[in-house]
Order: C-alpha cells, then structure tokens, then sequence
C-alpha cells in the first residue's frame, strides 16, 4: 500500500499502487471525491473567469462560461426571453402581423391573426355572452321547467299514451325521453319571449299551452333521442 495525501482534506490514506496506475488515488472518499470535480480540480477547470452579458429580451445581467460564448449560449437569461425574442416580425414566419384587440370580458389589448374574430384574450374569459354558442343564458331556466311538477305530467302522459315504447325504433321500457318532436322546446321558449315580454321566462312557459300539448309531444329512447339533437338541445 502506498500513502498518498488527499487533494481535497489533505487526509492521509492508503491506496494500492494500480489504482495509482489508473489515474486514481487522488482523493480520501467519495466526498472528496465529488468536491474534487469543482473549480480547480476539475479536469475541464479553465481559471474561473465568466464573462459578463446581458439578455437581449429583458436587460438582466448573465455570467457566461468561455465554453458557453464559444456554443453561442448567453442571448438570454431564460427560455420566457428566448421565446419573446421569437414572436411578432422577429421570427422567420411572420407574415405581416395581426390585428389589436380589447378583451370584451376583462378589458386587456391582445393581439390576434389577421381574419380572426376572438373576441376575447384567454380560454378564461370566454364565458357566458362572450361564448359562441350562447343562447342567452336560458340552461338554469331550462333544467327548472324540467324539474317541475308540470313537465314531468305531461312527460308522463306523453309515455302513457306511446305505452312507454321508442316511437322510432319500437324499444318497450328501458330508459325513455319525451321529445317535442313538431315544434322544439327552444322554439317554444322564444315564442314565450316574444309573446309573453312582461313576464319571467319561467312563469310564462308555465302558462303557455303550446308547451304543454300532448301532440307535441313524443316518447323516445335514450339513442334515438340523441338522432335528433344534431348539435342543439331538444328537450
């Protein structure tokens, strides 16, 4: 066994002569041996000198490694720069810019692509009037007219007289749906609107007949119901 010195503790250890041969030996333990791979006993050590650089996006101040200069590293000081950097005509595929908006939910300029008709910034604030399927916010109205007393009588007479079978595909019992088949529950709910202005969307359809006609009305199963939606709520 040979003694040697550590290079990082100046510890005196024992090391046999073929680790020596290999390069090894150098230090007392795998912590000296891990501090040993920093700074000055690192075999890529190059004296310590950083060079001084600032973002190009925001202005903050980056200490760069000459390796680093020489792999053209040090533009920016995060990947957020380096993305700005790329937006709007500084990257290779712009063509030509957009249009400035103001966000008709919370007020905030946002840019967008020529042709587009967003009219708000963020996923967040597309909501409510703002959403391209709304329909005036009548879902809360909806659901307590089904809810009620009334409806579900005529939903029960409507199965009564189809002897509770699917009038389309001929399915007895199981689980049925009562369809206003000659004129849609919507289309009845703007007929209130307009007939009835001076009442509540609720307590007009309450008293408005056309909605409560037995006629109108026909029994479904769950699958052909759903046939006849195509994109808008049939109730």
């Amino acid at each position: 066994m040979i003694e040697r010195k550590c290079l990082i503790c100046n510890k005196v250890f024992k090391v046999k002569p073929s680790r020596i041969k290999d390069g090894g030996g150098k230090y007392c333990s795998n912590t000296c041996r891990y501090n040993g791979k920093k700074k000055e006993h690192h075999w890529n050590w190059t004296g310590g000198k950083h060079n001084i650089r600032y973002c190009k996006a925001c202005g903050k101040k980056i200490c760069l490694t000459n390796s680093q200069i020489k792999k053209g590293m040090g533009n920016f000081c995060s990947y957020t720069c380096s993305a700005s950097d790329r937006t709007g005509i500084k990257n290779p595929n712009w063509r030509g810019g957009g249009t400035l908006k103001t966000c008709k939910s919370c007020g905030k300029e946002f840019m967008v692509r020529r042709g587009s008709n967003h009219q708000c910034c963020s996923k967040e604030c597309i909501s409510g009037k703002y959403h391209p399927n709304w329909k005036g916010g009548n879902t809360p109205i909806i659901i307590k007219i089904r809810m009620s007393t009334k409806y579900k009588h005529w939903r029960q007479q409507v199965f009564i007289r189809d002897n509770f079978t699917c009038q389309d595909c001929g399915q007895r019992g199981g689980y049925l749906e009562s369809h206003h088949h000659k004129k849609t529950f919507t289309d009845i709910l703007e007929e209130v609107k307009k007939n009835l202005p001076l009442m509540e969307l609720y307590d007009g359809a309450m008293v408005y007949e056309p909605l409560w006609d037995i006629d109108n009305g026909k029994t479904l199963c769950n699958k052909c119901h759903n046939k006849t939606k195509k994109g808008r709520k049939c109730v």
